[in-house]
């Protein structure tokens, strides 16, 4: 409770403080926080209030199809393998702007698995203190999901709030963000323009001229009361062409986290880095496999999870983005590569160790967490526009690897917009890996994928 007074009362002093003459592009304010948003007040000042005080409701959406053809590796049992699955979801938009920067907004998405049976799988296995136990788990062939809806308001234009479910953009990376910690969905390298769900909470950004900015977030999902809230708090500015900032999350009985990020311009590239640190882990990592008895006495081997020891994790990521004139086209070849050092990742393949498939099946659904099983990752995405000279077409080339325990995807796409708000894609999509690495768990070997979306 400290903590959140302490927030509070630092908040009433900026409100009372703060009274610089300036005005907020709100378009530029629901986007990319990763850019300046603040303007001094100039003449086009009057044309943005007149536009703020118009009210609006909007409808949109989009509505996505994807089915994949796949194949599986041969160390895998042919009666537990799909060679189809497909998908359809739609999201929902719901974009209501009344007046001043006051703004309510929903995503809902609905999905239909034509693949999945609707029931229940019931499996015997291990907690983390080696009793045995049984796992269920429920898969349902359609689900919906309120991903985002909240509200904006705002003091005087000096203060901005959104409070309610919401997905936040914290971090300059590309794919892994270090110092996100408070989106609880990850990026995924299968799909990267996939909306997450948000969190639950209240958000405070509090700009101060077009150079520094400051967040604050309080996280009030699964909070019992005030105290059991996460809070994180981030300050950003500008030094010359440098943008860099400073977070730290903070949680009752939890371990802190401190983050930093750092983003300029040199050798004709953008370059980024990002990086968290914590004293300890509160999750859970494997430590090795013991004996012990069942529950009638026999002799069973188990495996062992304990809490990371109490020494500093990092976590940290470096990378670029550099594009290439090709032919008359500027900027038509783009390429993005990221390194990430994963602290609480694995040096090596410890599902391997596993004595049974129960075991692997517990760890799969309770602690394994994509793309950061490993201690040492990399990634590359490349893109080339207007394939063919065509500026509807598009062709991709991206790749991910654990290094840790040598596995990976590779995916070769091509893209097509026949008419505005539609796209076809085809991927071909290729793992590499040993049996039980990261990128092999779900046993696919070679993959084709067809997705249309159509936007509306």
């Amino acid at each position: 409770m400290k903590k959140i007074k302490a927030i509070f009362l630092f908040l009433a002093f900026t409100l009372s403080a703060y009274s610089e003459d300036i005005v907020i592009d709100e378009n530029a304010m629901f986007g990319d926080e990763t850019q300046p948003i603040v303007v001094q007040k100039e003449e086009k000042s009057e044309k943005v209030d007149a536009e703020l005080n118009i009210k609006k409701i909007g409808i949109s959406g989009e509505i996505e199809f994807r089915g994949k053809s796949k194949s599986k590796a041969p160390w895998i049992d042919g009666k537990d393998y799909t060679t189809f699955e497909s998908a359809t979801k739609a999201d929902l938009y719901l974009d209501a702007r009344i007046q001043d920067g006051f703004k309510v907004y929903a995503d809902i998405e609905g999905s239909y698995y034509p693949n999945r049976t609707g029931s229940s799988l019931t499996v015997e296995g291990t907690d983390g203190n080696g009793n045995i136990q049984e796992f269920t788990y429920t898969q349902s062939n359609s689900e919906i999901i309120l991903k985002e809806f909240f509200f904006d308001a705002n003091y005087n234009r000096k203060v901005y709030f959104r409070f309610g479910k919401q997905n936040l953009k914290w971090g300059k990376s590309y794919f892994w963000n270090p110092t996100d910690t408070i989106n609880i969905e990850r990026k995924s390298f299968m799909d990267l323009d996939r909306v997450r769900e948000g969190v639950y909470g209240v958000k405070a950004h509090i700009p101060f001229g077009a150079e520094k900015n400051i967040y604050i977030f309080i996280n009030n999902e699964d909070a019992g009361s005030m105290a059991d809230s996460g809070i994180s708090a981030k300050y950003e500015f500008l030094v010359k062409n440098t943008e860099m900032s400073f977070s730290l999350w903070s949680k009752k009985n939890r371990k802190p986290i401190i983050g930093y990020d750092i983003s300029g311009r040199a050798l004709d590239m953008d370059l980024r880095l990002e990086a968290s640190a914590s004293y300890g882990s509160d999750g859970e990592k494997f430590v090795e496999i013991r004996e012990g008895e069942d529950s009638t006495g026999n002799p069973i081997l188990y495996p062992f999870y304990n809490k990371y020891e109490d020494k500093v994790i990092p976590k940290i990521t470096a990378g670029f983005t550099k594009s290439f004139d090709y032919g008359d086209f500027k900027d038509r070849i783009s390429l993005n590569g990221e390194f990430y050092y994963n602290g609480k990742g694995y040096k090596e393949n410890i599902i391997k160790k596993f004595t049974n498939n129960d075991d692997r099946t517990d760890y799969f659904k309770n602690y394994y967490e994509p793309n950061e099983y490993g201690r040492y990752y990399i990634a590359l995405f490349t893109q080339f526009d207007k394939f063919l000279n065509d500026s509807n077409k598009s062709i991709k080339l991206n790749a991910i690897s654990n290094l840790s325990d040598m596995s990976g995807i590779v995916t070769a796409g091509f893209v097509y917009n026949p008419i505005d708000d539609f796209t076809v894609e085809t991927d071909l999509n290729g793992y590499f890996g040993s049996e039980n690495s990261e990128y092999m768990l779900v046993g696919d070997r070679v993959s084709a994928e067809a997705i249309l979306s159509l936007k509306f």
